[in-house]
């Protein structure tokens, strides 16, 4: 496979930080306070300081693993996704920059060997809050990137290379989106939000078509967040919906819970009410993760107004506790999952107020530990490395939006 090296300048941040190791997380057994709206102890410790601390002056300790920061000053992003998209096995970043629409696919083989792909201008939405998804959206058995904001745009790619983008109409109006394969034909689906209410779209050749029923949004209002993952081990693919709840003239700053419903999955590609949940006011997005090493997935959900994130242990047939809230100690903008420290659990990640945070036991309020500043927009966590700890990437929040990188070297 071809790939275009980058043989731009690593610049080592001069903002080296560590920090001792943070809270422990409370013993397996014990509960945080639960219940819709509860809020655990969660916040944000001041644990990053200068000078020479367990990782040296220029490392950051998690959980007595140690990252390094790195920072590149010829690549940059407004939009980081992670994802395999050459299929090696191993996690790689789409970067987007919402300015010039420019998409091009970062594969890291170590910090002296960074291979950047050729670029792709898209004419779809920009900036940061845009959907990315990573599939095989045209049937070519490559994969490609999905991009959603008020439409889909494919993004074609061929031997990991972005080849050439095309835009999927799915009616007016489009909001949040999922892409799976519901029922394991290997024909990628779309249940898509259309305000009129959630839809199924399959495709069919080329294009895709309306399929089934319309499912409602929860409650009344608009959809706020959605995500799909097999929340009761059935093998099907499952949707989580939540909804901003604007009945009523209702004022969000008296800090309402929203409503959601989990949908399972079925073999006919139809859906069905499995669970009511509840969340923070005005959620707008929604994860999966297993924060307790159960084997069972837990929901993440962000909520903006709130400023809080509403943590959901799943049960593993498709039903879910009620919400405990982990506040990060400023309003969450964009949040990323995964396990930081190799124990099994995962771990949230949060960005906001330049900075991002991580806390390894949401459910049961433990302390958030800062491990970047000075950064900004979406935040992408996977093993870049291999070795077994997420790694975290950024974008420097000095306006450059340059790429910034927190890799963990072990113990």
């Amino acid at each position: 496979m071809r790939k275009i090296a980058v043989f731009s300048r690593i610049v080592l941040s001069a903002a080296w930080v560590s920090s001792g190791a943070c809270k422990p997380p409370t013993p397996d057994g014990e509960t945080g306070t639960s219940g819709t709206g509860d809020a655990g102890t969660s916040a944000t410790t001041g644990a990053t300081t200068e000078g020479a601390g367990p990782c040296g002056v220029d490392g950051v300790q998690f959980n007595q693993i140690c990252f390094r920061r790195y920072e590149f000053d010829t690549i940059s992003a407004n939009f980081i996704h992670a994802a395999d998209f050459n299929g090696d096995g191993r996690p790689d970043l789409a970067l987007d920059n919402g300015t010039t629409r420019e998409l091009k696919i970062l594969y890291w083989n170590g910090p002296e060997d960074l291979q950047l792909s050729a670029a792709v201008t898209r004419t779809g939405g920009g900036g940061s809050d845009i959907q990315v998804f990573a599939a095989d959206l045209d049937g070519d058995a490559d994969i490609d990137v999905g991009i959603l904001q008020d439409t889909m745009e494919i993004v074609t790619l061929a031997d990991g290379q972005p080849i050439s983008a095309k835009k999927l109409s799915f009616g007016q109006n489009v909001g949040y989106g999922a892409v799976f394969d519901v029922d394991g034909d290997s024909m990628v689906e779309v249940f898509i939000d259309t305000f009129d209410g959630v839809q199924l779209w399959r495709r069919m050749g080329d294009a895709y078509v309306l399929e089934g029923a319309t499912y409602p949004v929860p409650g009344c209002g608009y959809l706020g967040a959605m995500t799909a993952a097999d929340f009761n081990g059935d093998g099907i693919t499952d949707v989580a919906l939540v909804a901003t709840d604007t009945c009523g003239n209702v004022d969000l700053e008296l800090l309402p819970p929203s409503m959601g419903v989990v949908l399972l999955g079925n073999a006919d590609r139809t859906f069905t009410k499995s669970d009511e949940i509840w969340a923070g006011t005005e959620p707008q997005a929604a994860h999966t993760a297993d924060f307790n090493g159960d084997g069972r997935l837990d929901l993440a959900i962000r909520n903006w107004t709130s400023k809080d994130v509403s943590i959901l242990l799943g049960k593993g047939d498709g039903t879910f506790d009620p919400d405990v809230r982990h506040r990060p100690g400023f309003p969450p903008a964009h949040l990323g999952m995964g396990d930081l420290d190799g124990d099994g659990k995962d771990e949230v990640v949060t960005e906001g107020a330049y900075k991002v945070v991580a806390v390894s036991a949401p459910h049961l309020g433990s302390e958030a530990v800062q491990l970047l500043a000075d950064v900004a927009g979406p935040v992408a966590v996977a093993d870049l490395n291999q070795d077994g700890y997420a790694d975290i990437a950024a974008r420097a929040g000095d306006g450059s939006n340059r790429l910034v990188l927190l890799v963990s070297g072990g113990p």
